[in-house]
């Protein structure tokens, strides 16, 4: 199936790669909170056995001071990310896809109150058109289909008495 007439080009081509972000940055977003529940300690020390120390819960951990001439010893934590950050990032993707797909967006969030009526048809009037063209665009294509299949099975009925049901 064809949905342009010019160019084969899948409806999805513009959406793929927003999602693919969409599924990074979710990720990232569980990676980031995990991070922030456990913070990562750093140290700077010239001690010669900073690398075997083992940071745990109740530890004191005594590292020596910093000989003259060399980098004062000092420690911290690395500080976790705003997490509202992925889901600002996360959003704006899905208001691309709603707008490249003709997609409203109460379809993509379940929270907040539902639209009227009338604004329902206003919401999802763009969709209904890209529907309507696809179906418009695709019938010639079903009733081929269907004839062929019809006459796979040895019933012969031309394609123009068929009528496709899209629902």
């Amino acid at each position: 199936f064809q949905p342009d007439r010019r160019d084969i080009v899948s409806d999805l081509r513009d959406v793929i790669p927003a999602q693919n972000t969409i599924n990074m940055l979710s990720v990232n977003e569980v990676v980031s909170s995990e991070f922030a529940a456990f913070g990562q300690k750093w140290a700077i020390s010239n001690a010669s056995n900073i690398g075997s120390i083992k940071s745990s819960p109740r530890t004191i951990i005594d590292f020596p001071a910093a000989q003259e001439g060399e980098q004062n010893t000092e420690v911290g934590e690395f500080g976790a990310t705003d997490l509202s950050n992925f889901g600002k990032a996360i959003e704006r993707r899905i208001q691309g896809i709603a707008a490249a797909t003709r997609t409203p967006l109460h379809y993509f969030h379940a929270a907040g109150g539902v639209p009227s009526g009338e604004a329902l048809i206003a919401l999802e009037a763009p969709l209904n058109s890209k529907a309507q063209d696809r179906i418009d665009r695709f019938t010639v294509t079903w009733k081929k289909l269907g004839s062929f299949l019809l006459l796979l099975v040895g019933i012969e009925i031309p394609a123009k008495d068929i009528t496709p049901q899209f629902d």
